[in-house]
């Protein structure tokens, strides 16, 4: 649905995505994190592997309404060994992961365009909705749980395209927030102060 959206607007928006991945095919890639990926991860990445290009191309929204690319899993897995020296080094200091803002059961769906990674919390048992984690840069808050699922963000993107609060801006050949509509709802208030939009 989200694809065709893209399409109405440019029919060549989405012919950079890269063919999504076979669960065994993640699996495989994943193997050495020793993480059992849920779900999400697995819908997620069997939808599309990043981009052909190994780049995301102004991308950014075109994910959904949010300012972020499109990775591959093999970057996944380099982002999660980066993020998680990082954190064990913070660890060290601070006493804990936690506080250091990365979780070792967290993998990484998306970057967004300031370099937050966002993340399924693959802890939770199978069947039950995972949370979608974000890493932000900030030392305040470095960590905090976006949306209490990917079917959430996603669909909250979908509400933003047919609400009209991203457009395609032809000049600049991206997505625009439109600050023109009143009365945001208040779902929309809490997207976009948690990160989803």
């Amino acid at each position: 649905e989200m694809e065709g959206i893209w399409r109405a607007v440019d029919p060549t928006l989405p012919d950079d995505l890269a063919p999504g991945l076979s669960p065994q095919e993640l699996d495989e890639i994943t193997a050495p994190l020793g993480l059992r990926l849920n779900r999400d991860a697995k819908t997620w990445y069997g939808w599309h592997n990043g981009t052909k290009t190994g780049h995301s191309q102004g991308y950014g929204a075109e994910i959904g309404a949010y300012f972020g690319s499109f990775i591959d899993a093999e970057i996944a897995v380099r982002v999660y060994h980066r993020k998680l020296a990082v954190a064990e080094e913070f660890a060290e200091l601070c006493g804990s992961l936690g506080a250091a803002g990365w979780d070792p059961t967290w993998f990484p769906l998306w970057v967004t365009i300031g370099g937050d990674v966002v993340n399924t919390d693959c802890s939770v048992p199978p069947g039950v909705s995972a949370p979608v984690p974000i890493r932000v840069k900030d030392i305040d808050e470095p960590r905090r749980v976006i949306a209490p699922s990917l079917t959430e963000v996603v669909q909250q993107w979908l509400d933003l395209y047919r609400l009209g609060y991203y457009y395609w801006n032809t000049a600049h050949h991206r997505w625009t927030f439109n600050d023109s509509l009143e009365s945001p709802p208040p779902w929309l208030k809490r997207a976009r102060a948690t990160g989803i939009a």
